[in-house]
């Protein structure tokens, strides 16, 4: 049932030239609280079609100590899979900031600085980087 969906949302997008968003959540294999991975694709819940008829697919992981948000591109028809954005969250005002990484592209110096910046902008003294 769900895979006739999927399909019919894909075929919608295609018709009006539009992304199509598809939340879904993760069966109980891929909530593995131990885990610092977010779910792959086999740990949509459900079915394999969302995941096969899917052009992108992002996995979602909350690291609640932190208020870090772990985005990890599992499907990218079109690009690179498998990286991975932090963001620290802010709860009280919604604001998203993103967290570079080693692959980012900055210098050593230029990381440790943003990451200094993101830390005093939320008064995090703890060194949880």
């Amino acid at each position: 049932m769900l895979t006739n969906i999927s399909e019919d949302l894909m075929s919608l997008s295609i018709e009006l030239k539009i992304p199509i968003l598809v939340v879904v959540q993760s069966n109980r294999s891929g909530v593995n609280k131990d885990s610092e991975e977010t779910p792959d694709l086999e740990n949509i819940k459900d079915s394999d079609g969302i995941a096969a008829n899917a052009t992108k697919v992002l996995a979602i992981k909350q690291k609640v100590s932190d208020n870090i948000l772990q985005l990890s591109v599992k499907k990218h028809r079109d690009g690179k899979t498998g990286q991975t954005l932090l963001y620290q969250f802010d709860f009280d005002t919604g604001n998203f900031t993103y967290i570079p990484s080693n692959d980012d592209g900055l210098e050593p110096k230029q990381r440790k600085e943003k990451i200094n910046k993101i830390k005093k902008e939320y008064k995090d003294d703890e060194d949880v980087f």
